[in-house]
């Protein structure tokens, strides 16, 4: 895995131009309920408010982490089944999460997206990532313009973690 910390204004600007019309689809398929949205935020219509103005300032942040994977060294262990492959990311992600958590304890806020990986092929010719790696996803870091929450809202435990088989509740002892 390897890291490009993109500083230069107009890198940024660019990444921030393929950016806006992606978060535009996803947004808008979410508003029109093609796609499920479930933002995990009691506001919804706030959270996406919110996203408008992160996707619209994308290239305006001090810097964008694009997390490069190195494709020699992922094992997919699921290619095999009828269905798309999505374990190949499985150590990329933590790693990720983990520098999201250390720039939090130095006061930065992160946010992580996967949108401009569907345009990989132009990310990597904008940023010379060599063949052989692919963006796994982005983080944009800054210092952020309101204070962290101090709590989230988020779905009970009944609804995501199950004893035994699918469906049925957990049972906590």
């Amino acid at each position: 895995m390897r890291f490009v910390f993109v500083r230069d204004p107009a890198l940024r600007a660019q990444l921030g131009a393929w950016y806006l019309p992606l978060w535009r689809e996803v947004a808008a398929a979410a508003r029109a309920g093609t796609a499920e949205l479930e933002t995990g935020f009691r506001d919804t219509e706030r959270t996406m408010s919110d996203g408008d103005r992160f996707a619209e300032q994308f290239g305006q942040h001090p810097v964008i982490i694009v997390v490069c994977a190195d494709l020699g060294q992922v094992h997919v262990t699921d290619a095999g089944l009828d269905r798309m492959p999505i374990v190949a990311g499985g150590s990329i992600y933590p790693m990720a999460q983990n520098l999201c958590l250390a720039l939090r304890d130095q006061g930065l806020g992160t946010a992580f997206t996967t949108l401009l990986c569907a345009r990989e092929p132009d990310v990597k010719r904008l940023l010379a990532i060599p063949d052989g790696f692919a963006t796994a996803c982005h983080i944009v870091a800054g210092y952020p313009a309101r204070p962290f929450p101090r709590r989230l809202h988020r779905p009970e435990v009944r609804d995501l973690a199950f004893t035994d088989r699918f469906g049925v509740p957990l049972e906590l002892r």
